[in-house]
């Protein structure tokens, strides 16, 4: 293994926070040129064109690759001042031979009232789905269809909302079945304050409550269930959603994890322990990547590597490589890297960098591909949100698009480069 994978595996496991900066790349001799650049606001016109500020963190946004050139701005927001609150889908394309960036026709997922905040995202190839609650609304959750450059199958659902109350910001667990996705939220029942099982799913024109909610035995509302970063050229993960962490109230106060299966369901409960990982070191959070052979190495954000193999997890960070840790460990900064068993990310601070790297399917053993200095693309210190996005695009995988969701504004930037591995 080269000295780089070497810098790369101990500087991505370097305590929770974990490092990054890869060190020793081969930077370009120019800067990568902008291909196509624009501002891409996700709302009606009274969020877009209203004298009220818009409410809308970055932390309520997402840009997604729906795949074929087909991209979109998703938004939850509400207007300071005024008893209006939306989520809302834009969609637009990248042109696969030149990279010209078009805007299509948005719509509404969800209009209410009050506000809208906290809640969780997900995609599956076309279909996209948030969780959210709203003033007088409650809690629930909406969804919809995007091709054509355009939104349909809008969807909504407020049943059973006392049990629907989101609980992070962070992405959620979702797989898509054929015509049906599925999507796992972070949520807890307000009642009794303790997190609950659930599966949301979403056929192209209703949503339907598929699990729960079921009471876990949580001492705590907290619960996080883990995205998967599909195989190139998939809509989702094939062979488990990934996996459900949440706390027991049995004594010690156990951290279990469900492993999640394709129709909603989990199929099995799992003691960490069980796997050699002590209770200091549980994981809570994290996310995973599936390869070729439907295996899933998931990354814990306390440093352990779990493998879902067929249903049944093993820890492998004797043996596994780290792979170079997205910017704080977020899932929308990691993508398909063209290739297969090949990822992209945007590495952590304090030198971000885009990062392209193999995984070999059987050893688990990593291979950095080429990283490049994000300085080469970003100018006059624009930030990289943690919820902001990276993908590749084109007939020949020749483009990068970047999305820099953004503060005070209900949309993204979004900027289409020569992709610096290919070329």
């Amino acid at each position: 293994m080269s000295l780089i994978n070497e810098i790369a595996k101990l500087k991505a496991g370097a305590g929770s926070g974990g490092g990054a900066s890869l060190g020793n790349y081969s930077t370009p001799n120019t800067v990568e040129p902008l291909v196509a650049q624009d501002v891409i606001l996700a709302g009606s016109s009274a969020y877009t064109n209203s004298s009220y500020y818009v409410q809308s963190s970055a932390v309520y946004r997402r840009v997604f690759n729906h795949g074929g050139g087909q991209f979109s701005v998703a938004n939850r927001h509400y207007l300071s001042g005024s008893s209006q609150a939306q989520s809302y889908v834009q969609p637009f394309t990248v042109n696969q031979t030149n990279g010209s960036i078009s805007i299509g026709s948005g719509a509404a997922m969800f209009n209410g009232s009050s506000n809208i905040d906290t809640g969780t995202f997900a995609q599956a190839g076309n279909y996209v789905m948030t969780q959210h609650t709203s003033g007088s609304n409650g809690n629930g959750a909406s969804a919809c269809t995007v091709s054509g450059n355009s939104v349909s199958g809008v969807a909504t659902y407020f049943s059973n909302s006392s049990y629907l109350q989101p609980m992070s910001n962070n992405d959620t667990a979702s797989i898509r079945n054929g015509s049906t996705m599925y999507m796992y939220p972070q949520a807890y029942y307000t009642s009794t304050g303790t997190a609950h099982r659930m599966c949301l799913s979403y056929n192209g024109s209703s949503i339907s409550m598929v699990e729960g909610p079921n009471a876990m035995g949580s001492n705590t509302s907290t619960q996080y269930s883990w995205p998967i970063v599909p195989q190139f050229g998939q809509t989702s993960p094939t062979t488990s959603a990934g996996i459900r962490s949440w706390t027991s109230n049995s004594p010690g106060a156990l951290t279990y994890l469900d492993i999640l299966n394709t129709s909603g369901g989990y199929s099995s409960q799992v003691n960490p322990q069980t796997l050699g990982v002590g209770q200091q070191d549980s994981p809570y959070e994290g996310f995973g990547l599936e390869l070729s052979n439907g295996r899933q190495l998931l990354y814990c954000d306390q440093g352990t590597i779990l493998l879902n193999n067929g249903g049944t997890l093993s820890n492998v960070s004797g043996t596994a490589d780290y792979i170079p840790k997205s910017f704080n460990n977020f899932i929308g900064l990691m993508a398909p890297g063209g290739a297969t068993d090949t990822w992209i990310c945007v590495s952590q601070e304090p030198n971000r960098e885009l990062v392209k790297f193999y995984v070999n399917p059987t050893t688990y053993k990593v291979t950095i591909l080429g990283s490049v200095p994000l300085n080469k693309y970003i100018k006059g210190g624009i930030p990289v949100y943690e919820y902001g996005h990276i993908s590749m695009t084109g007939s020949s995988n020749q483009f990068i698009v970047l999305g820099r969701v953004m503060e005070g504004s209900p949309g993204a930037l979004v900027q289409v480069f020569n992709n610096p591995f290919t070329v």
